[in-house]
């Protein structure tokens, strides 16, 4: 199955192909926790193509929990964090100027009326 190392912070596993042969991985926890939530989103997305078969698709989207948000005092780059109510981390990189914009489109659309109850 897999194992972790604590001390090094990686974790073991193995994958299994369609012919059966294995594939042993080792990844850093960070880049580890990145990859399986956006596992987690692909398969949640096709779990619900696949038994509910929608004329439309639902997006499937991770609630945040918590945010982080700091100017990399080095580059012309911001760094967002976004973590999910299970402690998942989703890390960007976001140039100065796009997180500039992108502030300000949220800010646009969390001040629009929620339509619930209107149809």
């Amino acid at each position: 199955m897999g194992s972790v190392d604590v001390d090094r912070r990686d974790v073991h596993f193995t994958l299994v192909k369609n012919d059966g042969t294995t594939l042993q991985c080792v990844g850093e926890f960070t880049a580890t926790a990145q990859i399986t939530a956006a596992l987690a989103q692909m398969l949640s997305s096709l779990r619900t193509r696949v038994n509910k078969k929608p004329a439309t698709v639902p997006v499937a989207a991770t609630s945040i929990q918590w945010a982080l948000v700091q100017k990399d005092p080095w580059s012309d780059f911001v760094l967002l964090q976004l973590i999910s109510p299970e402690g998942i981390p989703f890390s960007f990189q976001i140039q100065r100027k796009d997180a500039a914009a992108l502030a300000a489109r949220l800010r646009t659309e969390s001040e629009k009326p929620t339509l619930t109850g209107n149809a």
